[in-house]
């Protein structure tokens, strides 16, 4: 198992190919996390965050949308990108989900399903929910939380599926690792068969850092990026315009509609290569959260 501060000597910022994110939404607020991705899925954790609040008021998917979907990331050497993938929860608040995604084309609504033994974790297709016409993609997260867990257990030399984490000021402090293990795989019987499934250790036990990062991988393999031979995601803004809502470069696509990405306050910047301590954090998470 990594340990908090669990970070390599040797710079991320080759390895890192693109982030993604996972969002939960539960009735006192927001829980995040964005990670970074390499070959192999060589993950890691970029930051962990609570954003307090009442998911029924616009500011709260404002702070979402300064915190995670907006923001810039820079790059030891100076290049930035943004999250490619934001996987959110419907759980809670669905229609309020449904309409944040709407306006977010870089999001997209997530619904777990349980007990699907032998169904893959993105279950099927991504589809049009009716009403509000959002993509909504199934996940079987059983199936996500195995690869996740067995991840962070069992491989512990850093390459190909190993996990990495900054330190406590940018979440990874002892609560999150309690909640990474919130859970544990038992066998249930239900009419004669026999499964396994996840299960909190205890009902007290938070377990949205387990959720979010299952998010946040599925919002990697909806991306349907091949880590092993992409090109590391990077947002080249034209020289020649100054008008932020045009065309922007992004990795080796073009990605068109920046106007809403774009738009308000600022984006914040953080230095994924040195974990710059004066980053943008928005207040105490697990105080908002008792």
């Amino acid at each position: 198992m990594q340990e908090p501060n669990n970070m390599e000597q040797k710079s991320p910022e080759s390895l890192v190919k693109c982030l993604t994110a996972g969002v939960d939404v539960g009735e006192r607020g927001l829980c995040y996390e964005v990670v970074g991705w390499g070959r192999g899925y060589e993950s890691w954790g970029i930051e962990f965050g609570f954003i307090p609040g009442n998911p029924r008021e616009p500011h709260v998917w404002q702070q979402l949308d300064h915190l995670v979907h907006n923001r810039r990331f820079r790059y030891g050497d100076g290049t930035e990108t943004y999250v490619r993938r934001m996987a959110v929860d419907t759980g809670f608040l669905t229609d309020y989900v449904y309409r944040y995604v709407q306006k977010h084309w870089r999001a997209i609504a997530v619904k777990g399903v349980a007990d699907r033994p032998g169904v893959p974790f993105i279950y099927g297709i991504p589809r049009h929910t009716k009403g509000v016409r959002v993509l909504l993609q199934l996940l079987n997260v059983d199936r996500g939380k195995e690869d996740v867990i067995y991840r962070f257990d069992k491989i512990q030399t850093p390459g190909a599926g190993y996990c990495h984490f900054p330190g406590a000021d940018k979440g990874y402090d002892e609560e999150y690792f309690r909640e990474l293990k919130a859970e544990e795989l038992i066998a249930t019987s239900t009419g004669g068969s026999h499964t396994l499934a996840w299960k909190k250790v205890s009902q007290s036990r938070r377990n949205e850092a387990l959720d979010v990062r299952v998010y946040a991988y599925a919002a990697l393999l909806i991306s349907k990026v091949n880590l092993e031979t992409m090109e590391r995601d990077i947002v080249q803004e034209d020289p020649s315009t100054s008008d932020p809502s045009g065309e922007i470069q992004f990795g080796a696509q073009k990605m068109q509609g920046l106007g809403d990405l774009l738009s308000g306050e600022p984006a914040v910047t953080v230095d994924l290569l040195r974990q710059m301590t004066d980053s943008f954090w928005f207040g105490p998470r697990s105080p908002e959260r008792e």
